[in-house]
């Protein structure tokens, strides 16, 4: 059997945890479209971005980390523990990172899944086919700007993709939205 799973955040890795512990003798492999696990932990980076879930129920049941330095960790933080348990669990090596999932399809007359991989290095596109597909997809790393705020002349970005590189020091800032990464970005 042949099972793919889709994005290296916590829900990716705790599927490929358990496809390991439990389904002796399958063919695993993670495809996750960015350069390390995190998901969302990988993704969001802007200042103040943390877990608005007391840390320790924010970790795998089968991996507890006693160790939390707040009651509300912060990004780096849980980073670090994603890439802990990647390495403890030995999952780097049924990772393909880079490696975006564009297309799905069940092919009914093969009893399968054909999937459509982009190389986000190579630019190279690749079919494959898997049995089973689990989708641990992340929609929080996934920005979504308006359209009607192309017509802005200044730096615009997203907490999702946050930039670095723009001092907003003694500048007007205009945050849209009033969620979770809001109430962390303000402040810091």
């Amino acid at each position: 059997m042949n099972i793919a799973v889709i994005g290296a955040g916590f829900s990716g890795l705790c599927a490929g945890i358990q496809i390991q512990k439990q389904l002796k003798g399958v063919s695993l492999t993670i495809y996750e479209c960015s350069d390390d696990v995190g998901g969302t932990w990988n993704a969001n980076t802007y200042p103040g971005c943390a877990c608005d879930i007391p840390s320790p129920l924010y970790s795998f049941s089968f991996a507890p980390n006693p160790n939390w330095s707040s009651h509300y960790s912060t990004q780096p933080e849980i980073l670090k523990y994603l890439q802990d348990v990647t390495r403890r669990f030995e999952l780097e090596k049924r990772i393909c990172f880079n490696t975006e999932v564009r297309i799905a399809k069940w092919i009914d007359a093969d009893n399968c899944y054909e999937l459509t991989l982009h190389n986000r290095k190579t630019n190279q596109e690749e079919i494959i086919r898997a049995d089973v597909v689990i989708s641990g997809c992340g929609p929080l790393r996934i920005a979504k700007i308006p359209k009607e705020f192309d017509q802005f002349d200044g730096p615009k970005f997203h907490t999702a993709q946050w930039d670095p590189s723009v001092d907003l020091h003694n500048k007007d800032v205009a945050v849209i939205g009033t969620g979770a990464s809001a109430i962390q970005v303000v402040p810091a």
